[in-house]
């Protein structure tokens, strides 16, 4: 079964030491990566062993520019092993293998976490605005902290934005939907984040030969970068050009195909 995709993807503009920035350019025409499709966003080193590709689940648009990043980077680089979020299944064509590197249960654990968030959202959000109104009469927390607090329970963090939020969480004094949603909407980052490691330990397993293409989640980035760095793995991070809005209802009505679909309601 292929998993629908849904988690965050934020594009993230950092680098690490070993190319600089004003590089990206040179290495991207080297990639054959055609400019009007897609930008470097992150590299480290020369030749990149792994090419990670940033998804935004199931914007056309953005889809459609993946997919020539996965043809440049194959033609450009002799790849021929896809490695992709969301799925734990693996095929084979004429001219490629496409594997996928979830661990079922992990994935539906991130699902499930989702859902609670979502079943919880609304009660949240009113509570929270209560609280914006009253502020300190309530003891309610700082503005800041009200605003983080609005997007962890909308999954909007950026990976920084949640490391952030994890030095003053959020702690409400009695049992809420407030309460409920922070409590799931932190297991959904803790689950995302242990899925980026996965996704590297899984993709090594299944790994036979050449350069590795990733399609994966902004999110989860961050994480892989800092690991494969850490390795001293070459990599590079693509992430595609996007001009076309009004796509929120597609991404939102395939995590309640996958919340149906994994029999969760």
């Amino acid at each position: 079964m292929r998993g629908s995709y849904y988690v965050l993807t934020a594009s993230l503009l950092w680098a690490h030491p070993g190319l600089a920035a004003t590089n990206f350019n040179d290495l991207q025409a080297r990639l054959r990566i055609p400019f009007a499709a897609a930008s470097i966003v992150d590299a480290s080193g020369q030749r990149p062993d792994v090419i990670l590709i940033q998804d935004i689940h199931r914007h056309p648009q953005a889809q459609e520019n993946i997919r020539t990043m996965i043809l440049s980077a194959m033609a450009s680089t002799g790849a021929k092993e896809i490695f992709l979020e969301g799925s734990w299944t693996h095929g084979q064509t004429a001219d490629y293998s496409y594997m996928g590197i979830e661990d079922a249960d992990t994935y539906k654990a991130n699902v499930e976490a989702f859902d609670a968030v979502e079943k919880n959202r609304e009660g949240a959000m009113q509570e929270l605005e209560t609280a914006s109104l009253f502020g300190d009469a309530f003891d309610a927390p700082s503005a800041d902290s009200l605003k983080r607090v609005k997007r962890l329970i909308q999954l909007r963090l950026k990976p920084a934005e949640y490391a952030e939020y994890l030095k003053s969480p959020f702690r409400a004094s009695t049992r809420s939907q407030l309460a409920d949603a922070v409590t799931a909407a932190e297991h959904f980052y803790e689950i995302a984040n242990e899925r980026s490691h996965i996704f590297l330990k899984n993709a090594k397993a299944l790994h036979k030969e050449g350069p590795q293409v990733m399609v994966v989640g902004g999110f989860h980035t961050a994480a892989m970068t800092d690991e494969l760095h850490r390795q001293g793995i070459s990599y590079v991070v693509l992430s595609p050009h996007v001009s076309q809005g009004g796509f929120d209802g597609l991404y939102a009505q395939g995590m309640h195909d996958t919340i149906s679909a994994l029999k969760l309601h």
